[in-house]
């Protein structure tokens, strides 16, 4: 081996060490950074006139597995819906109040129905007469404000599908410059592995507000799409959009036209929509908390 090639084998194994504790401190330092994961040099030996020179620096790579990844968003969806509707039912119970409150609805139909009980024993009482007509116009009222209280939920649930609309959007266009950046990368064989955890972090968030799928192409760039087969983004974004009412009550409803949908490509997706945040909320809005309403304020 000449003194030459001794030199270059050398500095090779310097420059492929120097990139290997590169990438370890980087490993080490992000081991509690989101979405990070764990990169990987490749290395393989250098050959000249069939003789070892030394060793060349590959492409890094990221660990991650595939399958489980998509897995995780699947329940990602499932854990952003559940939360949502976890969250609503429990402002919804705290317009019931709890048995035990004397302020609850349970204890004012108790209250009614005592007062009835007492007008029956002594229907002459003019005390009892009262004591029955007040009852009955609290319950009244209590129902009043409870179904106004339900509608002002709804009204909420539909300004939160406009907020989610509003952070699958943002997502999307994150997605898409990262894209374009890792198709770049991968173009001229540089490095696409934090452009990626970047991208996963973006692509979590997106799951957890709707149900998508998606695959990778051969560039490094990837594609999503909606549980239902929508395109969301495929070289460019396809943004959504949704306008929140204005106002709530029982005639208006998304059925009937009233309330805004949610649009892909000028089509309505809403009842396409079954899960992630954005699923719940349409669940919330159209179907769960009007199931409640019309047997009080009808």
């Amino acid at each position: 081996m000449s003194l030459t090639i001794a030199m270059q084998s050398a500095i090779s194994s310097l420059n492929a060490a120097q990139l290997a504790l590169q990438v370890t401190s980087s490993n080490v330092s992000n081991a509690n950074t989101v979405g990070y994961t764990r990169k990987t040099v490749n290395q393989e030996t250098r050959i000249l006139d069939g003789m070892g020179a030394g060793v060349f620096s590959g492409n890094i790579t990221r660990s991650v597995d595939a399958s489980l990844q998509q897995q995780l968003r699947l329940q990602s969806a499932g854990a952003g819906q559940y939360d949502t509707l976890s969250n609503y039912y429990d402002q919804m119970q705290n317009l019931f109040g709890s048995l035990d409150s004397n302020s609850s609805f349970v204890s004012a139909i108790d209250k009614f129905e005592a007062t009835l009980q007492a007008l029956g024993v002594t229907p002459e009482g003019v005390s009892q007469r009262t004591d029955v007509v007040n009852a009955a116009q609290n319950l009244t009222q209590q129902l009043a404000s409870t179904g106004s209280q339900l509608q002002s939920l709804r009204r909420q649930a539909d300004n939160d599908i406009s907020d989610s609309v509003s952070t699958v959007n943002a997502q999307l266009q994150i997605i898409d410059q990262l894209n374009k950046a890792i198709g770049r990368n991968t173009a001229l064989n540089l490095p696409t592995g934090d452009l990626e955890d970047q991208r996963d972090v973006a692509i979590d968030k997106v799951a957890k507000e709707i149900d998508i799928t998606y695959f990778m192409r051969d560039n490094g760039e990837v594609v999503i799409f909606t549980k239902g087969g929508r395109t969301l983004l495929d070289q460019e974004p396809q943004l959504l959009s949704h306008s929140p009412a204005s106002g709530m009550d029982a005639g208006i409803t998304h059925d009937s036209g009233s309330v805004d949908g949610i649009w892909l490509g000028g089509i309505d997706i809403t009842n396409e929509i079954n899960s992630g945040r954005m699923g719940a909320l349409v669940d919330l809005r159209d179907s769960r908390v009007p199931d409640l309403v019309p047997r009080w304020t009808a």
